[in-house]
């Protein structure tokens, strides 16, 4: 059979929301080694040994940092997809996640199929399309509401208003967006 320097496949795990670490992900991988599987576990931008000194456990301070978290993990998932297949040629190549990690696992396969010379399996569960699904779901309490209202980088009235732009800015970053933006990346610069 194939071994670790051949393998059949090679998986990379993405994060849930706050998941600093790698147990979870780690259980995954080796009942995944028991079929020939390589994997690869990510630590996000902005959590674990990642996370800046100033950022106060996995809650990211700003809403600018938490999109930067998100593509950050999109695009070096990417990236590492494309080192992969050079590595691996002959290897199933996939991007899995649970919640957030499906989120970011669906979009990183989205641009993975702009820059990857394979084609990329995606296995996402429990995910959403967008990072939206903060604000209705049950992390909707984790949210700091007063320090958005209060710091003035959502210029509201109020509670309601913060809540819809936030909503807007938020649901914005979905998936088929993604696509489109990643295609035309894909196309290269227009010329004039």
């Amino acid at each position: 059979g194939r071994g670790p320097e051949d393998p059949e496949a090679v998986i990379v795990h993405l994060p849930a929301t706050g998941e600093e670490g790698y147990e979870g992900r780690l259980a995954q991988a080796r009942r995944l080694a028991q079929h020939g599987c390589c994997s690869v576990i990510l630590e996000a931008a902005f959590y674990g040994s990642r996370r800046p000194s100033s950022q106060d456990g996995f809650y990211i301070g700003r809403v600018t940092d938490y999109m930067y978290h998100g593509l950050s993990i999109m695009a070096e998932t990417a990236a590492i997809l494309e080192v992969l297949h050079e590595r691996y040629p002959r290897a199933k190549l996939c991007v899995t996640g649970f919640s957030f990690g499906a989120a970011m696992a669906t979009g990183a396969a989205v641009l993975a199929g702009t820059t990857c010379k394979a084609p990329v399996a995606c296995v996402p569960y429990v995910g959403g399309e967008s990072p939206a699904v903060l604000l209705t779901g049950m992390m909707r309490h984790d949210i700091a509401w007063e320090q958005l209202e209060a710091d003035g980088t959502i210029q509201t009235q109020g509670r309601a208003e913060t809540q819809d732009r936030l909503f807007e800015v938020m649901a914005a970053m979905n998936h088929w967006r993604l696509a489109k933006a990643s295609k035309r990346f894909a196309q290269g610069p227009a010329v004039s």
